[in-house]
């Protein structure tokens, strides 16, 4: 056996033991285990590209649009329970910051704008894979709520409403183990949050929108 002192872990304190087992494949250990009861709490930082969709009104194309926002989670670590299970599940609330789009139909045509903003109530689960080493690499998803709000906008009327949706995700990512308490996690995950809607008159706007979404947080470990 090799007991290796990683600058990593000499910054941090830590000793990370690797080995080859009966199987002759190389195992580790390090002190990031997901805290002593299996509990985490997960501020994150969000960088959402937002897909508005296609506009049912006028058959609009879609728009891009760029929101920052933030999220907080609170979830527990399965193989406390089991270590034959790798996963990790968790409640996630999110919300972005508003993103504007407008359309130009062309010479003498009424210019139309939207506002959206979306919020997401979600329950996700996690796979991590264990490399032996403070770096875990991991894949998900997860199923919710998703609370949008539309304002629509031509130059003589406006019309706005909130929906709630069915809001889903699935993404992957790769976690770093700071020690027992603390873990930092960078993920990317692709979103979908439903229809926004509204109507006024005889006129009903919707449109389904979707999400490109990177994430960078922190787990806090107990």
């Amino acid at each position: 056996m090799v007991t290796v002192l990683a600058w990593p872990g000499l910054i941090l304190g830590q000793e990370y033991t690797f080995g080859k087992d009966c199987n002759n494949t190389y195992s580790g250990a390090s002190s990031g285990n997901g805290g002593k009861y299996g509990f985490y709490l997960a501020p994150r930082f969000l960088n959402s590209l937002i897909n508005t969709g296609e506009i049912s009104s006028g058959s609009r194309a879609s728009r891009t649009r760029h929101a920052f926002g933030g999220a907080i989670a609170a979830g527990y670590y399965l193989h406390n329970l089991d270590p034959r299970v790798p996963l990790r599940a968790e409640v996630e609330y999110a919300a972005r910051g508003d993103v504007r789009a407008s359309w130009d139909s062309g010479a003498g045509a009424k210019q139309f704008k939207a506002l959206f903003n979306v919020q997401t109530l979600q329950a996700n689960v996690y796979w991590d894979i264990d490399t032996g080493t403070p770096f875990k690499p991991f894949v998900g998803g997860g199923l919710g709520a998703s609370f949008i709000y539309a304002d629509y906008r031509t130059e003589d009327r406006s019309y706005s409403d909130s929906t709630t949706g069915l809001a889903w995700n699935a993404g992957a990512g790769i976690a770093y183990d700071l020690n027992e308490s603390v873990t930092v996690d960078l993920a990317y995950r692709f979103a979908g949050f439903g229809n926004a809607e509204a109507s006024t008159q005889n006129r009903t706007t919707r449109n389904y929108m979707t999400a490109n979404e990177f994430l960078l947080g922190l787990r806090l470990n107990f």
